[in-house]
C-alpha cells in the first residue's frame, strides 16, 4: 500500500486504553497536583490526513469530545456545572437583554466562585493537554510512516500488518475508512 492511499483510506483510533504504569511501592497512590481528574475518554476514530494536516481543527474537536464524554471527578464538577460552554457562541438570555458589567454577573451558587473557576481552568488544561497528546502521537506515527517510505523499503509499499504494528507502537489503533 502506498503513502497517499494510506492517508486517504485510513483512520487512527485515538484514546486507546492506556498501558498499565508501574508505580513504586513508596509512591503516593494519587497525584496531589490536581483537585479534579478526567476519566479516560471514549475511543474515537479520526482520519489520518486530518490529524496530520488540520491539527488545530482536530484539537478543537477532540477537546469537545473529551469534555462531553469524560465526566470529571467529582461528578458535581461536570463541564456544565463548571460554566464551560461547548458551543461556538455563548447565548445567555439574561446578558442578551441587560447591559451587565463583569462585577454584576451572577456567581455560582454556594460561594463556590473561586473553586469553580479554578476547577474549570484545571479541567480545560487537562483536556487540552490530553487532546494535543493524542495529536502528537498521530504526528509521530505520520513521521515514522514517512520514514518508512523515505528509505529503500518504501518502494515496495507497506503491508496492513506492518502498518497496524507501526500504529500500535505509538499507542494508536488503525481502521479503514
Amino acid at each position: 500500500m502506498d503513502y497517499l492511499t494510506i492517508l486517504a483510506t485510513r483512520s487512527l483510533i485515538l484514546f486507546q486504553s492506556p498501558p498499565m504504569v508501574y508505580t513504586p511501592p513508596k509512591s503516593p497512590p494519587t497525584t496531589p497536583t490536581a483537585n479534579i481528574m478526567l476519566l479516560p475518554p471514549e475511543s474515537i476514530n479520526m482520519p489520518l490526513h486530518s490529524l496530520l494536516y488540520a491539527d488545530t481543527d482536530c484539537a478543537y474537536f477532540l477537546l469537545r469530545h473529551i469534555l462531553l464524554h469524560s465526566l470529571p471527578l467529582p461528578i458535581h464538577d461536570s463541564p456544565l456545572a463548571l460554566g464551560i460552554t461547548l458551543n461556538d457562541q455563548h447565548h445567555d438570555t439574561f446578558h442578551d437583554h441587560h447591559d451587565v458589567t463583569p462585577h454584576d454577573q451572577p456567581r455560582p451558587p454556594y460561594g463556590r466562585a473561586d473553586s469553580v473557576g479554578q476547577a474549570s481552568r484545571e479541567l480545560l488544561a487537562q483536556a487540552e493537554s490530553t487532546a494535543w497528546g493524542e495529536i502528537d502521537k498521530a504526528k509521530k506515527f505520520g513521521v515514522a510512516l514517512g520514514r518508512w517510505f523515505g528509505n529503500q523499503r518504501g518502494g515496495k509499499g507497506i503491508g496492513e500488518d506492518q502498518l497496524r504494528g507501526l500504529a500500535e507502537k505509538y499507542g494508536l489503533g488503525l481502521v479503514s475508512v
